[in-house]
């Protein structure tokens, strides 16, 4: 495997054989059921027996909201068939695999939203980075939650934030980047899975894709088109009408 430019990430299962995997300076060596992670944007080397197969699933980075550096220490590493939360996660991508070229539109928006949920769930426990709490986890948790109820505002930025919340900018900027994330990339990827989930709702196809931005705080229609793009590497109408360009995609390897 080579690198490429998309940020994505490559959730691969065991399905026969045994592969070998190396990323970043480690080795994975799997079994049929085991799991592993790679990032497609650096150098990986496979070696693998005449009856290997695996089954990946590649998303893009920044819909999983666990902080970049942290998820790197996860590639190239085994998770075991019986690991943890590894048997509900095999078992997604086998069922995925199975039922996605079947389903489209909304139900496979959702479909993918909920397996990034709990693939999310499985690094946060690998990585064990929940417990114990940082200091600053209940303000941020806090921040977020005021920045989900106020995204209609084309006005939510730093400052305000900030002072609705009585802190400095200084402390604002700081609790966020504690985690490997920043303020104003948190409210964007907010509004864009907003506007990413009602473009995918055939109950709001009368709702042209720029209200639709404009609803959620993009304050002008090119801005959210553009920035929609830059993103997922499609206009909001293009993604409208196929509704799956930013689901995770299944594929069966072999090497």
């Amino acid at each position: 495997m080579s690198s490429t430019d998309r940020p994505d990430y490559l959730l691969c299962l065991q399905i026969a054989g045994v592969g070998e995997f190396s990323q970043d300076n480690r080795t994975a060596i799997l079994q049929p059921g085991d799991l592993t992670l790679f990032d497609t944007t650096r150098p990986t080397t496979v070696i693998s027996s005449t009856d290997y197969r695996n089954l990946c699933m590649k998303f893009p980075q920044h819909l999983i909201s666990l902080p970049p550096d942290q998820v790197s220490q996860l590639t190239a590493t085994r998770t075991g068939a019986r690991e943890g939360f590894a048997p509900a996660a095999g078992a997604l991508l086998m069922t995925l695999n199975q039922l996605m070229d079947t389903i489209s539109g909304r139900s496979r928006i959702l479909a993918a939203q909920g397996a990034l949920d709990l693939i999310t769930t499985m690094f946060q426990s690998q990585l064990d980075i929940s417990s114990p709490p940082h200091p600053a986890q209940p303000l941020l948790e806090q921040v977020q939650s005021h920045i989900d109820n106020q995204l209609s505002d084309p006005e939510l930025g730093p400052g305000t934030i900030a002072a609705a919340h009585y802190i400095s900018l200084r402390q604002l900027h700081s609790v966020f980047h504690a985690e490997g994330l920043t303020v104003a990339s948190w409210i964007r990827n907010r509004r864009l899975q907003r506007c990413r989930r009602d473009l995918s709702d055939p109950a709001l196809q009368a709702v042209s894709a720029a209200s639709i931005g404009m609803r959620w705080g993009f304050k002008t229609a090119s801005h959210f088109g553009s920035t929609f793009r830059e993103t997922f590497g499609q206009t909001p109408a293009e993604f409208r009408h196929e509704a799956t360009s930013v689901s995770p995609e299944t594929d069966g390897c072999t090497d």
